[in-house]
């Protein structure tokens, strides 16, 4: 979700006792997120396909592509991406309750 007013309304939905099906959520205050925030001086359409012709050309394609993301990995005992839903303390660490 993407602006402020679209947050809190998901945000007073939750806070209500609304709809819990969910596993994760990111709010950007902006629409179009940092893209198109405040000082944003050209489209945020062009502005997001910058950015993503930026990532598509990144060595870091991926979480598991980060040197700082794979050594946490293995400090939890995770050597192979595989490996993630096979370690228990893992998985406790990933599941909502």
């Amino acid at each position: 979700m993407d602006g402020a007013a679209n947050c809190k309304k998901i945000l007073d939905e939750l806070s209500g006792g609304g709809v819990r099906d969910y596993n994760f959520i990111e709010g950007m205050g902006c629409v179009g997120g940092c893209v198109g925030g405040p000082r944003t001086i050209i489209d945020v359409d062009k502005a997001t396909q910058i950015v993503n012709e930026v990532a598509e050309d990144s060595i870091i394609m991926t979480p598991f592509d980060n040197l700082n993301v794979m050594k946490i990995l293995r400090q939890l005992g995770i050597n192979k991406i595989e490996e993630i839903m096979e370690n228990p303390e893992v998985v406790k660490l990933l599941t909502r309750e």
